[in-house]
């Protein structure tokens, strides 16, 4: 583990401060990968985080990390999966009804 618990702590917090930040404005198909991004580098800190405190036996931090996968990185990537999905089926729509409106 080259960075110590606090380094991923505060990476962890930045990312998932950034996502959030990317959700609650207007959402994009660059933003969602933006998110997609952040908050894959949000997990790979807190499972840095949990290994951190197993190699410590600290099952403060083991809790705090499992629990922010949980809590936080898992349902948001649930929003960002579910947003690209509903963006690509109304990119699809869109498509589908300017190619039918053409036509006329």
């Amino acid at each position: 583990m080259a960075e110590s618990y606090e380094q991923c702590d505060r990476q962890y917090t930045n990312d998932i401060n950034r996502v959030r930040h990317h959700l609650s404005s207007t959402r994009t198909v660059t933003t969602l990968e933006e998110c997609s991004r952040l908050l894959s580098s949000a997990q790979t800190s807190a499972e840095q985080m949990e290994q951190w405190g197993r190699s410590v036996n600290d099952t403060r931090k083991i809790r705090e990390a499992q629990r922010r996968l949980q809590q936080e990185v898992i349902p948001l990537t649930r929003e960002v999966s579910r947003a690209k999905r509903e963006m690509t089926e109304r990119m699809g729509r869109d498509e589908l009804f300017a190619g039918a409106n053409s036509r006329r």
